[in-house]
């Protein structure tokens, strides 16, 4: 089952893309046509940066995705930000009734931004590639899996066990497919010795309507279109410029002063009073914020016992917490994601959470439970790191979503745009 977590991760990409593919229109910031309505020009992204390298193979963060999703094209795809059924990307496939062996077929006629075909070889190089890096963020997303060339046109992938959520997991946009002359070319190898990272940071190899122009992790990226590109997303801006803008507050005023055309990361409250004009839309978050207990006893000593973790999780106010995290989905981590607690949480079960805390007490010899002080006021005084839009998992099994990430896009004209949200990155299968 595809978990939350990831099927976000993905969705940032697809709404990313969608937004420098599906809108046409001028742009006062920046803009080579004075703002007219008219394709090409730039279009400017106003985001708190939270990436590493352009590198798809090493990218596992949101602004990463939202960058590999523009500059490479993965086998599977997903229909705009719904992220519920995969559809073919650079390759239809099959599998057989287990779900054990899938065959993909690459589809005619596409092209890297060099020119030159995309063949299987790339396929099984790209994602040979990343599991040979044992310290790529992305590495566990194939475990388990055996990626095989059949003939050009034809890639072969067999699974230890059933995984039929395989084809979901290759739209992750960490798994974009490069072209493998020129990684190797510049020091890729899947043998674990890649050095290609570097090139990547500074150049492009691969088959999305965008290629890097250039890059600075601390301010700006650019991107410009990708004159070879024969794929379904054309791109409507020649250039974009994704800026780093850290509070969301200088991103409202950007927006509304005509600096830039879409802000990534405003909450429900800035988003509230927005006129005409203005296009918003939201997406799940799939940032996370969380409670570690380490259970090393080397780290943590008599704090390690199971028990004590055990008791930190029925401790906490999960009602509070849930209402601190403001509008959208909440609730318990769906079963299969990563972070669900296994158990009959205190969420699920009240009366059965009281007595396992009175049983703790027994054992630890503490006839009566400690007071605890809820502590009240603004959400902002608890959580200086909760930042809107933001996921938080607590105890284990509680999965908190704050305030929705919300986009908007401003729209030359009062025309049509595309539909933004916020934000990606998922932990686990």
């Amino acid at each position: 089952m595809l978990s939350t977590l990831r099927k976000s991760a993905i969705a940032l990409g697809a709404v990313a893309l969608l937004a420098i593919t599906g809108c046409s229109g001028g742009n006062s910031a920046n803009s080579n046509d004075g703002g007219s309505d008219s394709a090409g020009g730039s279009l400017v992204v106003d985001t708190a940066f939270s990436i590493e390298t352009a590198d798809p193979g090493h990218s596992y963060d949101p602004t990463g995705n939202m960058l590999a999703k523009a500059i490479y094209e993965t086998l599977v795809d997903f229909k705009g930000s719904d992220v519920s059924t995969p559809i073919p990307g650079l390759a239809s496939w099959e599998a057989n009734d287990t779900a054990t062996e899938f065959t993909f077929t690459l589809e005619d006629g596409r092209v890297f931004s060099d020119g030159s075909p995309i063949e299987a070889k790339d396929v099984v190089f790209s994602l040979q590639r990343i599991q040979g890096m044992t310290d790529a963020k992305p590495n566990f997303l194939l475990n388990g899996v055996t990626i095989e060339q059949v003939d050009d046109k034809t890639i072969s992938f067999t699974t230890e066990t059933p995984l039929l959520q395989l084809p979901a997991i290759l739209a992750n946009p960490a798994l974009g497919i490069v072209n493998s002359d020129v990684v190797i070319e510049n020091g890729g190898s899947t043998d674990g010795t890649d050095t290609a990272q570097k090139y990547l940071d500074g150049a492009s190899a691969g088959s999305g309507p965008f290629v890097l122009d250039s890059l600075d992790l601390s301010s700006q990226i650019v991107l410009k279109k990708n004159d070879e590109y024969n794929g379904d997303e054309k791109p409507a801006y020649d250039r974009v410029v994704i800026r780093n803008v850290t509070e969301s507050a200088t991103q409202l005023a950007n927006l509304k002063g005509g600096d830039s055309m879409v802000a990534m990361d405003l909450n429900g409250d800035q988003v509230a009073g927005l006129g005409d004009g203005l296009k918003v839309d939201s997406v799940p978050s799939g940032q996370t914020i969380f409670l570690l207990l380490n259970q090393s006893s080397g780290v943590a000593g008599d704090l390690a016992n199971v028990k004590l973790a055990e008791g930190i999780r029925y401790a906490l106010d999960y009602p509070k917490l849930l209402e601190l995290a403001g509008a959208g989905e909440r609730g318990r981590v769906r079963r299969g994601a990563a972070g669900r607690n296994p158990g009959p949480g205190p969420l699920a079960h009240p009366l059965r959470a009281r007595r396992r805390r009175a049983r703790l007490r027994a054992r630890r010899g503490a006839p009566h439970a400690p007071r605890r002080r809820r502590e009240r006021g603004h959400p902002g005084e608890q959580f200086d790191d909760a930042r809107p839009g933001r996921h938080a998992r607590a105890g284990g099994g509680l999965h908190l979503r704050s305030r929705p990430r919300v986009a908007a896009l401003r729209l030359p004209g009062g025309g049509q745009g595309a539909r933004l949200g916020r934000r990606p990155a998922h932990h686990g299968p």
